[in-house]
């Protein structure tokens, strides 16, 4: 017998259910509903595409300010070769010296056994 509530419960609210949409007034309220999402859509969508709109103009702007740097760094390093690959070149870094190693019990046992 414990089965058939839900089975019970599940077919009075599908009844409430039809008998709610088929109301004229429901039926309105879904409409108008519908048309409210629409709308709020369409302003999301258009405040995204404003977004992607300035995001790529920083872009093309930030990209366009790094293309003239590079052209008139460019347009310096040809009238003075010399002058910037001075200015280019790094200062060698001189590694440490390590330390020496210690002698290891390795190679005596190694030659230990080659003298047998």
């Amino acid at each position: 017998m414990l089965p058939l509530y839900p089975f019970v419960a599940g077919l009075l609210v599908g009844a409430v259910a039809v008998r709610a949409y088929r109301a004229p007034k429901t039926r309105d309220n879904l409409k108008d509903a519908g048309k409210k999402i629409k709308k709020k859509s369409a302003e999301a969508q258009e405040t995204l595409r404003h977004a992607a709109i300035s995001g790529l103009s920083a872009i093309e702007s930030s990209s366009a300010r790094w293309r003239d740097r590079l052209q008139a760094g460019a347009g310096a390093a040809a009238e003075n070769p010399a002058a910037s690959a001075a200015e280019t070149e790094k200062p060698a870094v001189k590694k440490p010296a390590s330390r020496p190693r210690k002698p290891s019990a390795k190679p005596a046992a190694a030659a230990d056994k080659a003298e047998s």
